[in-house]
């Protein structure tokens, strides 16, 4: 982290707040590749974190994690976005785990934004995420009656 902190200019004084917040300040000396995949995610976000930027850009943060590993960066995620303001933007394939945490949902189709929409109006009509996105597809005609156009 130290190292981390002397690339991107910043000082010290957030290390040990950034890995307890994480959950990792108890590692010690552990060498990074003795890791578990869990770890090396709450590692990622604490690297990132250092800097309390105003914006974190996630890509399939939960990628490869157990059911419990992916409970604990939702909930992560979720704590830093209240505890420090940050607005954080995630790409996911995994539609379900992004309902449970976005506030609103862009579904973009080779680089064309097809809808952004708050969850709440997904919610509002009766329907979860994927059953709204597929609907998205196929009115834009990405898919015909529930299979991909190939």
């Amino acid at each position: 982290m130290e190292l981390h902190c002397r690339y991107m200019g910043a000082g010290y004084e957030n290390i040990m707040e950034t890995l307890s917040l994480l959950g990792i300040a108890e590692t010690g000396n552990k060498a990074v590749g003795k890791f578990s995949l869990g770890m090396k995610q709450r590692l990622a976000l604490a690297r990132a974190m250092l800097t309390k930027p105003d914006l974190l850009i996630l890509d399939e943060p939960i990628n490869g994690l157990d059911p419990q590993g992916i409970i604990e960066v939702r909930e992560l995620l979720l704590q830093i976005n209240h505890e420090y303001h940050t607005s954080i933007l995630i790409s996911s394939h995994i539609l379900d785990e992004l309902s449970k945490i976005a506030d609103t949902i862009g579904i973009i189709d080779h680089g064309a934004m097809l809808s952004e929409v708050s969850m709440k109006e997904i919610t509002a009509k009766g329907t979860d995420l994927e059953t709204y996105y597929l609907q998205k597809l196929e009115t834009s005609g990405v898919i015909a009656k529930g299979k991909l156009n190939t």
